[in-house]
């Protein structure tokens, strides 16, 4: 009995530790944004400053206390900012004019913000997610306020300071629950994500952004050499369509002339377009990069696992009591 309790045990251990690592490949799949310069507004209060901060323009504040940092939801991690400093800064007030969040580049498939509003819900909020190749991609929103439950919540239990009367202190609203509602908005992963731009609507607060990376990006490699080719094949079309112009409006012994110095210049307009099109590729790898995704493992996977080892450490218990016995 001792010797199956002992190989019950090691195989508990080995489950634990495969688990384990299976989270860590999924986080490294995330890459959180550092939102510390955007942040403008102080959103958070402990109860010992309750009057400290100003989340929704009229002196109201989340309760620091107790409110979980970092946000994990849905296995997704996000990074807030100093919630429990004084008169420091931890959300993005979307306020005029237009706030863009730069975005490491890299290929994503989603991005998931947290975000709440105040003085009541608003609807189609928008906001634009811009690539490196200068497209975009527009997204309405609908936020709830900070008092009402949305589709989403990663938060759903935290509480706010209200004053209840001049020259009373503020205390904790006790008919109120405070919810910071998580969204989502897929993206192109063909295309390198550049920036998040918000909205202008002082009552949006942004806490967090997370970024999903894709796996399995497409080959970037056969996008630019087929941008590369039908720019070289325009400026090469255009020049060719001037030496035909200057072919007919001159004589025949200039036209040879003219024909020449035309595929001179058709040969260095190309060479330059290919020559700037190297260059833009080169300064392009030098900007800050995603870092390498891990293995995409579902998370129904990874909480199956999880449920499996906390089942044989309960078996193993059990085992081991009756063995006492």
């Amino acid at each position: 009995m001792k010797k199956l309790t002992s190989t019950f045990l090691s195989i508990l251990i080995v489950l634990f530790s495969f688990s384990s690592s299976l989270i860590a490949s999924a986080e490294s799949n995330q890459l959180q944004i550092d939102l510390t310069r955007y942040f403008n507004c102080d959103a958070f209060a402990s109860n010992a400053n309750a009057t400290d901060g100003d989340f929704d323009n009229n002196a109201l504040t989340i309760v620091s206390d107790g409110f979980p940092s970092p946000i994990v939801f849905a296995g997704v991690t996000y990074k807030l900012g100093p919630i429990s400093t004084d008169k420091a800064n931890n959300a993005v007030k979307a306020k005029s004019p237009a706030i863009t969040i730069a975005i490491p580049t890299g290929h994503y498939k989603q991005l998931l913000l947290l975000s709440s509003a105040s003085n009541g819900n608003k609807t189609n909020v928008p906001f634009k997610v811009t690539y490196s190749d200068n497209s975009s991609k527009d997204v309405t929103l609908n936020i709830n306020d900070w008092c009402n439950a949305g589709p989403s919540d990663a938060v759903n239990n935290a509480k706010r300071h209200i004053w209840v009367a001049d020259g009373q202190p503020f205390v904790v609203d006790p008919s109120h629950t405070v919810y910071i509602h998580q969204f989502s908005i897929d993206l192109d992963s063909a295309k390198q994500v550049s920036g998040l731009v918000l909205p202008v609507n002082n009552n949006i607060k942004i806490f967090a952004v997370t970024l999903i990376v894709d796996p399995n990006p497409p080959a970037a490699s056969a996008t630019t050499s087929k941008v590369t080719s039908t720019t070289t094949s325009k400026a090469t079309s255009s020049v060719a369509s001037k030496a035909v112009s200057s072919e007919v409006s001159t004589s025949s012994s200039s036209s040879v002339s003219s024909a020449a110095a035309s595929s001179i210049e058709v040969s260095s307009s190309a060479s330059t377009v290919s020559s700037e099109t190297s260059s833009i590729s080169s300064s392009s790898d030098t900007k800050e990069e995603a870092p390498p995704a891990g293995p995409n493992i579902p998370l129904i996977v990874i909480l199956a696992l999880v449920a499996l080892g906390i089942i044989g450490a309960v078996v193993f218990l059990v085992m081991k009591k009756r063995n006492n016995k």
